[in-house]
């Protein structure tokens, strides 16, 4: 039975001045870094994403669960400042 290929062989690449940028390398070598390790003229810092502010939104339910956390927490720090103030006055007291 005879061999049958599953991907055709690549073409070879015919470089035109379509193909060419402005500093004479071809377009495909910025899609392949291999090709030209380091590009003259071009960035090489990493490309940024886009800025979408509404990405990290929670649901309402999730925002008033963390509300209400947040709440429980302040309340047991203002306790715990309350006992301690209280435990500073009885020592102020008991020196005076």
């Amino acid at each position: 039975m005879a061999e049958v290929a599953l991907f055709p062989a690549p073409a070879p690449l015919i470089l035109t001045s379509s193909s060419l940028r402005k500093n004479g390398l071809p377009f495909f070598s910025i899609l392949d870094p291999h090709t030209y390790p380091s590009i003259p003229g071009k960035q090489w810092h990493a490309q940024k994403s886009a800025f979408r502010p509404r990405a990290g939104q929670s649901s309402y339910n999730k925002r008033t669960e963390e509300r209400q956390a947040m709440a429980a927490m302040k309340a047991k720090e203002k306790e715990m400042k309350d006992e301690k103030e209280a435990e500073r006055q009885v020592r102020n007291l008991s020196r005076g």
